[in-house]
């Protein structure tokens, strides 16, 4: 009835949490207000919670400093590991919690169409591409490597065996080499002009002129264009892309929130990349109550994605 009247509850959701929503102030604060129907009756602790929009990272900093607010994520883009290190020293009183997210980000290929239906030219792509150097350069401190699924994650590759992918480890000469005659192999002599649709805003934006800078040093040219979160999700759902910025939320450390990204009939799907034995193997995962017998199917099933080049994280945030 809800919808009925309203349409949708864009603007004014309801729920059945602890908080009730209060007010939207676009672009300036989300207020909600304690549920007192909430089932468990000594809860929730708070009168309720404002979650105040600050987009300059050195007024974050200041409103944590002065006690104007009480929490603040971490993020590249905000309170900076580096901060952090400068808060502990200065700022008596706080308390630090850091954590890996299971989300994550990162170049994604279209295996739908051509030059990506090739795997020769994937492969030549992600040989270029340096995950360490990425994290370096625009989240050090806030950032983690990881593969397919966090490494944080006990479903997780062995970090060890992580390390020796390609995408995922420091790239060598070697590996340019080996990426500039794939291409070559394929057809692609002279490199290779793609366009790369990138997500706006500013930490975003930094990974998408790396990636170009990396890639380059095999012969592929991004034309980088950024675009706003509805474009950016529309293009990533109907494979209307050559090379994207990649979204993966994933809620819970379970294989799979993870998985759903791969099957061959998923809306999640943004390689586009169907494989009817691997939509198998993940319906065998799910159904395997055993943890060992179904971590072999889980770790059998992140070897085959890796080796098809479709995506590499770009990092796992910590918060």
């Amino acid at each position: 009835h809800v919808i009925a009247e309203r349409g949708h509850m864009k603007d004014n959701p309801i729920g059945t949490g602890p908080f009730k929503f209060q007010q939207w102030a676009r672009g300036t604060r989300i207020s909600v207000v304690k549920n007192k129907d909430y089932f468990l009756k000594d809860r929730p602790y708070l009168e309720g919670v404002n979650t105040v929009v600050i987009v300059d990272p050195a007024t974050q900093l200041a409103a944590l400093r002065a006690g104007r607010v009480d929490m603040s994520p971490q993020s590249s883009t905000g309170i900076t590991a580096r901060d952090i290190e400068t808060l502990k020293k200065s700022t008596p009183g706080l308390v630090f919690q850091q954590s890996e997210t299971l989300s994550y980000f990162g170049p994604t290929l279209n295996f739908t169409k051509e030059p990506f239906k090739d795997i020769r030219v994937r492969k030549a792509f992600f040989l270029a591409y340096d995950q360490p150097e990425l994290i370096r350069l625009v989240a050090p401190g806030d950032g983690a490597p990881g593969g397919i699924m966090s490494a944080s994650v006990n479903w997780s590759l062995p970090k060890n065996e992580l390390a020796a992918v390609p995408g995922l480890k420091s790239v060598t000469p070697q590996d340019i080499d080996a990426a500039k005659k794939l291409l070559a192999d394929a057809g692609y002599p002279n490199g290779l002009s793609l366009p790369y649709l990138g997500r706006r805003g500013p930490e975003w934006e930094r990974v998408g002129v790396v990636v170009g800078e990396q890639v380059r040093r095999a012969g592929f040219n991004l034309a980088i264009r950024t675009v706003d979160d509805p474009t950016l999700f529309k293009n990533l759902s109907d494979h209307t892309f050559d090379v994207a910025h990649g979204v993966y939320p994933v809620g819970i450390a379970d294989p799979d929130y993870y998985l759903v990204y791969f099957r061959s009939d998923s809306p999640n799907n943004s390689s586009g990349y169907g494989n009817k034995e691997l939509d198998s193997l993940i319906d065998k995962q799910a159904r395997t109550l055993n943890v060992d017998e179904r971590k072999t199917v889980v770790h059998d099933i992140q070897r085959r994605l890796l080796d098809q080049f479709l995506v590499r994280p770009g990092f796992f945030p910590i918060n």
